[in-house]
């Protein structure tokens, strides 16, 4: 199976050309690196999946910071962009996100030529952008942006045969956390909480 590594690395100062190159080579190396193994530790939460059969989405969580885009539109409250939800369930390929007070319909499908979810609401994306600054790139609009960053997850439809699983950073989990009814080998995961009575008379 093909991984496809969703990651940054960055690391600020001033240094010379040949230091910074030598730097990205050891990177490349690390890399590169086989006989690396991730670290068991991870194996307690999820396991990377393939592909379901049913790649249908039902809910959708955008994951990005709605501060660091504007509102093109002229006398926008102070050009900032606010949403009330991002967590939103999807009907028939569409959802509903409220932006600045107006509601927008989004479109989300599977694209199997690329392997991931893509987002189409023209209006969204005309209205909303990363500005341009004078040391970065020329302005993103934010659907685009979604879809280049595949920032967001996707709960996809159980299909038959098909377990729980979660659609992010541009692969498939399945959650070792048991979901779901109660039951004795899957228990509810609000059971795994313990309400305080002290801290509901806290506003």
């Amino acid at each position: 199976m093909k991984h496809v590594v969703d990651s940054r690395v960055s690391d600020r100062g001033m240094v010379v050309f040949d230091d910074f190159n030598e730097w990205l080579t050891e990177l490349a190396l690390a890399l590169d690196d086989k006989t690396v193994k991730a670290l068991q530790v991870f194996d307690r939460y999820a396991d990377v999946i393939a592909r379901p059969l049913d790649v249908t989405p039902r809910n959708i969580l955008l994951n990005f910071d709605p501060s660091e885009y504007v509102d093109s539109r002229a006398g926008s409250p102070n050009g900032v962009l606010r949403i009330d939800d991002l967590c939103r369930d999807v009907t028939n390929g569409l959802f509903t996100l409220v932006a600045n007070d107006e509601s927008y319909e989004v479109a989300i499908a599977w694209d199997e030529t690329t392997g991931r979810y893509l987002l189409r609401c023209h209006d969204l994306d005309d209205r909303f952008s990363i500005p341009t600054t004078s040391t970065g790139p020329q302005a993103v609009n934010i659907v685009s942006q979604l879809n280049r960053e595949q920032a967001f997850r996707v709960i996809p439809a159980l299909g038959k045969g098909t377990g729980y699983c979660i659609y992010t950073s541009r692969r498939f989990y399945q959650p070792r956390l048991p979901l779901g009814p109660t039951s004795s080998d899957n228990p509810d995961l609000l059971r795994l909480f313990e309400g305080v009575h002290e801290l509901g008379s806290i506003s």
